[in-house]
């Protein structure tokens, strides 16, 4: 998945550096050069972190709906 999405950037800064496409798509392409950098930063982040599993004993919270109102 990282390299489709480095393609899918690399692809868009090219675009940019040649100039196609209609001046009003500009703006699109910056956009998917920054969220594409951005999702590849948080892979990175991701896969430098050691695997947390929640313990067996812990207890996690479920928000629900009902429980929230007053009867």
């Amino acid at each position: 998945m990282r390299d489709e999405l480095e393609r899918v950037r690399d692809w868009a800064k090219g675009q940019l550096r040649i100039g196609s496409g209609a001046p009003a798509s500009w703006d699109q392409y910056v956009t998917l050069i920054e969220s594409a950098d951005a999702i590849l930063h948080e892979m990175a982040v991701a896969g430098s972190l050691p695997e947390m599993a929640p313990s067996p004993t812990s207890r996690t919270q479920h928000w629900n709906r009902e429980y929230g109102r007053l009867h």
